[in-house]
């Protein structure tokens, strides 16, 4: 009996032991952590584990230094194993939460923020976080909810009055314009500076009819380099047939970001739109040359060159356009119309069929094939084109088919 107590005494000294040197380990992580040096405190947290498998901290401090080396899987099964010890701990729930976030697994996240929510109601990080991830679903209602307990909780962070904006102007209904103007004013209110808010505030306004260019205005005083912003200038001012203005501002996005393919399009149609065609077919040739693959470039130079009574030129320009998508509606109407320019009317009934067989529900293409067939010849047939027209809605068909086929 009295071994049987020595041996006991023993085991506890020893376990004791480990436990201080385990935790020894640990504490030499943590410095390294807090001194940057990730690799060298994985070392240690493998070390303390090695004396206790079960020290829950050390997995979850390794899993940290493992995410800041942005080794993102391993950092998840250490944090796994933490929860696995002790599944109750908040923050661990959040980390891990944060590296599915990273890895793309965005409803994996948001199972670990809905953990982080159910032991801490009122943590805000993870409201915000998880009504993101949602907003990125398109859960726009659920992001709403979410963010709505969020300011009830902290009424004072401009970010997610900021994001509980953005995801109201989602629903696209008016009453939750509204709201989003609301929000975006809140986040105003909190930072003065915030120049996203003005812009997308601006973008609510706009679509309920209010003032919103003084908005837009504000946004590019705090940010001068604000792209998108310029942009939105000037489509509202194309909208409004003030190509000038347009063309100014599509030149303030190319003078912050000359390589801006959208841009030199959008440009070169406002100078279309003003019959500067020259200038039009410069700011199209760029973005031709920024990306000789882009679809849209080739058919609005199409249409320039059109406007210049170049319909062989243009044709060319639909061609190209058609080999890098022979499927294209767009593409398919516009080399239709530039066969029809130019009189040829078996290339224009055959493009404009393509257009059919793709969309059989295409009105134009059966308006624009019957004046083809009727211009070459085939009245009867160009006419039954232009009745299935007229049933598809097409306005002009009856006016052609009193003209042409009574």
């Amino acid at each position: 009996m009295k071994n049987f107590w020595y041996c006991l005494i023993a085991m506890m000294v020893s376990t004791t032991a480990c436990k201080e040197k385990g935790k020894d380990f640990y504490n030499l992580g943590m410095s390294k952590s807090n001194h940057k040096d990730y690799t060298g405190s994985i070392a240690d947290f493998n070390n303390a584990l090695e004396v206790n498998p079960k020290y829950s901290s050390a997995y979850y401090q390794r899993g940290l230094s493992k995410l800041n080396l942005k080794d993102f899987l391993g950092a998840v099964v250490d944090f796994t194993k933490a929860i696995e010890i002790e599944p109750k701990c908040a923050d661990v729930y959040f980390s891990r939460g944060g590296t599915k976030d990273a890895l793309q697994d965005y409803r994996g996240a948001i199972w670990d923020y809905d953990k982080v929510i159910e032991i801490k109601p009122n943590n805000v990080d993870a409201l915000y976080n998880r009504a993101r991830l949602k907003y990125l679903l398109k859960d726009f209602q659920g992001a709403v909810e979410d963010l709505n307990k969020a300011v009830e909780i902290n009424p004072k962070d401009a970010e997610v009055f900021y994001l509980l904006g953005i995801a109201c102007l989602k629903y696209e209904i008016p009453h939750m314009y509204s709201n989003a103007i609301d929000a975006f004013t809140a986040a105003i209110k909190l930072n003065a500076n915030f120049a996203e808010a003005y812009y997308n505030r601006g973008i609510a306004r706009y679509q309920i009819g209010e003032d919103f260019i003084s908005d837009y205005y504000k946004a590019i005083e705090i940010n001068p380099k604000y792209v998108e912003v310029y942009f939105s200038i000037a489509e509202a001012l194309s909208y409004n047939n003030d190509f000038t203005g347009a063309i100014r501002n599509y030149s303030k996005v190319l003078n912050i970001f000359p390589e801006n393919i959208d841009a030199y399009k959008k440009r070169g149609y406002a100078k279309y739109k003003l019959q500067d065609y020259r200038g039009a077919i410069s700011d199209l040739n760029c973005a031709i040359e920024i990306n000789p693959k882009d679809l849209d470039s080739y058919c609005t130079r199409g249409i320039v060159k059109s406007g210049q009574q170049d319909f062989y030129g243009s044709s060319l320009d639909f061609m190209k356009a058609l080999l890098i998508d022979s499927k294209n509606i767009w593409a398919l109407h516009l080399q239709g119309e530039a066969y029809s320019n130019l009189q040829l009317w078996p290339g224009a009934i055959h493009y404009f069929s393509r257009a059919i067989e793709i969309e059989p529900k295409d009105s134009y293409a059966y308006y624009m094939r019957g004046l083809a067939k009727i211009k070459s010849g085939e009245k009867d047939s160009g006419c039954m084109d232009l009745s299935k027209a007229g049933e598809l809605g097409n306005g002009n068909a009856y006016f052609n088919i009193k003209k042409y086929c009574n």
